[in-house]
C-alpha cells in the first residue's frame, strides 16, 4: 500500500488482521530534489504491529493496488501485521530530512476481516 503526501498529513486505510504487509509513505512531493530522508520513527497505537521499517533516499518499486508498479524516489516503508478486528490502530511517522526539516504524518488504520 503506498500512502503518498499530496499536502494531507493524515491518511486512512484498511488491513486484514492476518495480513502482514508494507505501507509506504511517499515524501517526493513533501522534500526538495536535493533533500533526502536522514531518520525516521514510526510510532503506533493500537495493537498492529511493525515487523520492519526502513528509509529510502534512492528508487524503489512499490505495486499500487491495481497491480501497476511505479517509482517512489523519496519515502518511508513500514512492514505492519496483525491487528484485532474491528479496532483502528494509529501510525505515526516522524521523518527528518538532511535539510533540516522534520514533520510528523499519521495513518489511521482499520482492521477489517476479508
Amino acid at each position: 500500500m503506498t500512502v503518498t503526501r499530496t499536502g494531507d498529513k493524515s491518511f486512512r486505510d484498511e488491513k486484514d488482521p492476518d495480513a502482514t504487509l508494507d505501507w509506504v509513505l511517499e515524501l517526493d512531493a513533501w522534500l526538495l530534489d536535493s533533500d533526502t530522508v536522514t531518520a525516521h520513527d514510526v510510532a503506533i497505537v493500537g495493537d498492529v504491529t511493525e515487523s520492519e521499517a526502513s528509509s529510502h533516499a534512492g528508487p524503489f518499486t512499490v505495486k499500487n493496488r491495481d497491480g501497476t508498479e511505479r517509482t517512489v524516489t523519496k519515502g518511508v516503508r513500514v512492514k505492519l501485521a496483525g491487528g484485532s478486528a474491528g479496532t483502528t490502530s494509529k501510525v505515526t511517522f516522524r521523518v527528518t530530512s538532511a535539510q533540516g526539516l522534520v514533520d510528523d504524518f499519521g495513518l489511521d488504520l482499520a482492521i477489517r476481516e476479508n
